[in-house]
């Protein structure tokens, strides 16, 4: 019946993912019919195919598979051989699914030896699986890094609240100081002595949110770091360590944010009342603020970076060559501003 249909001019052989439901089945005549029919069959789609009621494959409904993760996630051990083994040379061994699951991870966790076997003999599949722990180890690097960064603020932060500028703490509740009053003349520490001064309030919240902030770094750091199961499929350890690469990520984003503003707040706060002293340390902030940014989005700036100098390199050249710069300079002068223009 399959060669009638495939005879058909009229039969659409990829309607309906004829060759995921043959490879699931293990029907191996089917399927070496439908890849060396004349048809253009789609060896790689990615289809949502229903899956049966086992136990233990719950895990995988709500994937989609190409045949080749049908056929190793059912063991049909001859159906992945016949589909590595297509002479029009259509197959990717390696292609992920939505989820980035490969065949070779299904295989490897459902225990399939031969297909893993299989697998390994297609000369990408190798190759993906050596890049996959380079993978890793960029990850880990990437991760450590984070890590120290965390940590130091973490420690900084904690070192604040003991400390705070210009020791507040020694002054807080002083019994020659009520509360509100006026700093007293000669004695300027106990400016940021007044209990629930407002800059002291803003440093204590941006202060202590960086700290949990780190703190909270530093946990997803060590749930990376968690010595992952015996069985577990490289790939699934690059996933979990990219994502919680990237949660890191953001949280220490975040606190250096806080760490940014905790500085500010201390600064305005250690300095006298005076507008002179407040607008040099809110230029100083703002000159901060806006290289932290411009350090954050490097590659953007270092794009930018690059156009002007190709304008300011070409509005030199065209100086260079014009009459008037001929005229007016020493011809020895234009010559070398000519070459390096040209050179640079």
């Amino acid at each position: 019946m399959v060669m009638a249909l495939l005879a058909c001019d009229r039969i659409d052989v990829n309607k309906g993912a004829p060759l995921h439901w043959a490879a699931e089945m293990g029907h191996l005549d089917v399927v070496k019919e439908l890849l060396n029919s004349k048809k253009p069959v789609d060896v790689n789609a990615l289809e949502s195919i229903p899956l049966g009621d086992k136990h233990d494959i719950k895990k995988y409904h709500s994937f989609d598979f190409s045949p080749l993760h049908l056929a190793s996630l059912f063991g049909h051990a001859s159906v992945v051989k016949a589909l590595c083994e297509d002479t029009q040379g259509r197959l990717r061994a390696n292609t992920e699914n939505s989820s980035g699951i490969t065949a070779l991870q299904i295989a490897t966790e459902r225990k399939h030896d031969e297909i893993v076997k299989t697998l390994l003999e297609r000369p990408e599949v190798p190759k993906y699986v050596d890049n996959l722990y380079r993978d890793r180890q960029v990850h880990v690097d990437a991760a450590n890094a984070i890590l120290v960064g965390a940590a130091l603020i973490a420690s900084v932060t904690f070192a604040g609240l003991l400390q705070p500028p210009l020791g507040y703490s020694a002054f807080f509740g002083s019994a020659s100081m009520e509360v509100g009053a006026p700093s007293p003349s000669g004695i300027y520490p106990s400016f940021v002595s007044v209990a629930g001064h407002p800059i002291m309030q803003i440093f204590w919240i941006f202060n202590s949110m960086s700290f949990y902030f780190a703190i909270a770094t530093l946990m997803v750091g060590a749930r990376a770091a968690r010595p992952p199961k015996r069985t577990i499929f490289i790939g699934e350890v690059v996933r979990s360590l990219r994502t919680s690469l990237s949660l890191a990520y953001i949280l220490l984003t975040i606190s250096v944010g806080c760490v940014m503003g905790a500085f500010a707040s201390a600064g305005f706060l250690v300095l006298p009342p005076i507008l002179k002293y407040m607008v040099n340390m809110g230029i100083t902030v703002g000159i901060g603020v806006t290289v932290v940014f411009l350090a954050w989005t490097s590659s953007k700036v270092l794009y930018v970076l690059n156009v002007m100098k190709k304008i300011v390199k070409r509005i030199i050249f065209q100086m260079c060559r014009t009459t008037i710069m001929r005229k007016i300079l020493n011809p020895n002068l234009y010559l070398k501003l000519s070459r390096f223009a040209q050179e640079h």
